[in-house]
């Protein structure tokens, strides 16, 4: 389980097992109980959210935006291209 990066008490991170055939890249964000997933590709957009608010799951999604390009670069490490 990968962590990309803490904010907040939040963890950005992916899992090491993301299915056969992987799924696209993609992060969890996760804190205590709440977890949501953002998808990085086709376009950034949160799924399946458990105990984020809107207003949590909105600041997730930013906090991917603004580091996506180490979302990719940590993902093509532990993944390969």
């Amino acid at each position: 389980m990968p962590v990309v990066a803490t904010f907040n008490g939040i963890r950005i991170l992916f899992y090491s097992d993301e299915g056969l055939p992987r799924e696209p890249i993609h992060v969890h964000a996760r804190r205590a109980a709440c977890e949501v997933k953002v998808w990085i590709e086709p376009v950034i957009r949160a799924e399946k959210s458990y105990g984020f608010n809107s207003r949590e799951v909105r600041d997730i999604i930013d906090l991917v935006i603004r580091h996506e390009d180490q979302i990719r670069r940590r993902w093509n490490e532990h993944f390969g291209s």
